[in-house]
């Protein structure tokens, strides 16, 4: 009898937070940020290293299949993709807005990607190449988009910054494995290798999709005193222990503390009347305020390096100069790359203890020293050596993007996070949309060395006008008032 009470009283207790059954089978590692981070960062790295395995094989493949003006034609398929995350970003953002599942459109896009793969690997029509490049495109929308917003959906505002950096090591993870990889299985095993490579990357995605249980379900779980998970945070969240700390210094019980945390509130109202009426002022607020337009501007920016000067040039470049073929061209990306590894983790960090702005300013600076010295003709290792400290620079300023974008959504009323992740991955579209024509354009129309300078040129140019914006709004906007005001106080105290 005393078990039956027990238990039935177990179940009442489910029913009243909205919980039923048996909670999630590990549900402390399946719902912990670390298996969340990772879990996006290797979705960010399929799509990248998904993108970028093809970069260093479409030049060679098209020369393969008998097409002439490859410069350009390659240009193009790069952009393609970046035309597929432009169309994509709006619609994608909304439906995220509306949704407060993450996972399960995450493995539907994952699937979509899948698809967009095999249409690549299998057809040798130059349109339906363009077209699997769409798509492919249009499900990295929502890899980025939703994979982001689930990051700052389960992590702490003051943990944003580290966790973004940890995230964004897929992101220079995905870029470092695929153009090499590319080459490698493209040279030694054929023009399929890298695809199905590809599709083992999307598969061990999968399994990790499908085993993420969102904090918004473990939160229930943890509040409800039925699971104990050690170190378990969440936006919003506070354990027993700082719940008592708290209610102690502001001199009130913990009851009168224990209110839904907001992930909780979230879940159960994601479409208040409130929010429906800020929704659209939140957006114009975003898409108007300097601060979150100068990381679009530095988010476009990073599209235009990544996708026009060093996706679609950078292989013609070097088998202009050096006489690589699709192989050495992958293996070369390995420099600009390997240092965002532990870049990014630190920039994160950095953000965390110091704010974005500094991070953010000495990133865009060496670029624009590290961009002009790929110019200089000289021994390959001299060439490594600046893709290293290029590759330093953009790690330096796109974690702080992040970072910084993720304070801008919590201190935007209404502004749902997806929202401002899909302008942020419509931005980065853009760029690498741009980027590629441009560059396929211009070495089309001039030699190869001089279509690498102009490019060089453009970027370079684009971070010299975007360093004082950096400096000025990323991170909050610099009052020179109250610098002036502060240097008067101080020379009053000097004086007296």
């Amino acid at each position: 009898m005393r078990f039956g009470k027990r238990a039935r009283e177990a179940r009442e207790d489910r029913e009243v937070v909205g919980v039923r059954g048996r909670p999630p089978f590990l549900l402390g590692i399946r719902s912990s940020t670390p298996f969340i981070a990772l879990t996006v960062g290797l979705g960010v790295m399929v799509d990248l290293a998904g993108y970028g395995l093809v970069v260093p094989v479409i030049p060679f493949r098209l020369e393969a299949l008998g097409y002439d003006e490859v410069g350009a034609k390659t240009g193009w398929l790069v952009a393609a993709y970046a035309a597929g995350l432009i169309v994509s970003s709006p619609p994608i953002a909304y439906i995220g807005a509306t949704m407060k599942n993450r996972r399960l459109p995450l493995i539907f896009f994952l699937l979509f990607m899948a698809g967009a793969i095999v249409l690549f690997m299998e057809t040798a029509s130059y349109t339906a190449l363009v077209i699997s490049r769409v798509l492919q495109g249009i499900s990295g929308t929502g890899v980025w988009t939703l994979g982001l917003a689930l990051v700052t959906d389960s992590v702490p505002e003051a943990r944003v910054g580290i966790v973004m950096g940890y995230v964004m090591i897929g992101f220079s993870v995905g870029q470092l494995i695929g153009p090499p990889i590319g080459g490698v299985l493209y040279e030694r095993l054929g023009y399929r290798a890298p695809f199905v490579f590809a599709l083992c990357l999307v598969f061990a995605d999968m399994v990790l999709r499908l085993l993420v249980v969102e904090k918004h379900v473990a939160v229930k779980w943890v509040e409800a005193g039925l699971v104990d998970i050690p170190n378990f945070e969440a936006p919003g969240y506070l354990s027993p222990a700082a719940k008592e700390k708290l209610a102690k210094a502001e001199g009130k019980t913990v009851e009168e503390l224990s209110e839904p945390t907001g992930v909780q509130s979230q879940e159960q109202d994601p479409t208040t009347d409130k929010k429906e009426a800020t929704t659209w002022t939140g957006f114009l607020t975003v898409c108007t305020s300097m601060r979150p337009v100068t990381l679009f501007l530095l988010t476009a920016l990073n599209g235009i390096t990544l996708g026009g000067l060093l996706d679609s040039a950078m292989t013609l470049y070097l088998e202009n100069q050096y006489g690589m073929n699709s192989l050495g061209a992958g293996l070369t990306f390995m420099g600009l790359v390997v240092p965002t590894l532990f870049v990014s983790p630190i920039a994160g960090w950095a953000c965390d203890r110091w704010g974005a702005k500094g991070i953010a300013v000495f990133g865009v600076a060496l670029s624009i020293v590290a961009f002009p010295l790929l110019i200089i003709r000289g021994p390959l290792p001299l060439f490594i050596f600046f893709l290293v400290l290029l590759g330093i620079s953009l790690s330096s300023f796109l974690t702080p993007v992040t970072h910084d974008l993720s304070v801008v959504v919590s201190e935007t009323p209404g502004l749902p996070s997806t929202y401002a992740y899909g302008i942020f991955n419509m931005m980065y579209s853009i760029g690498s949309f741009v980027g590629p024509i441009i560059a396929g354009q211009v070495i089309n129309a001039v030699e190869i060395r001089q279509g690498w300078m102009v490019m060089i040129i453009i970027c370079t140019v684009l971070s010299v006008v975007l360093l004082p914006f950096c400096y000025i709004y990323i991170g909050g906007r610099v009052s020179w008032r109250w610098r002036k005001q502060a240097a008067e106080e101080g020379n009053e105290v000097e004086m007296r």
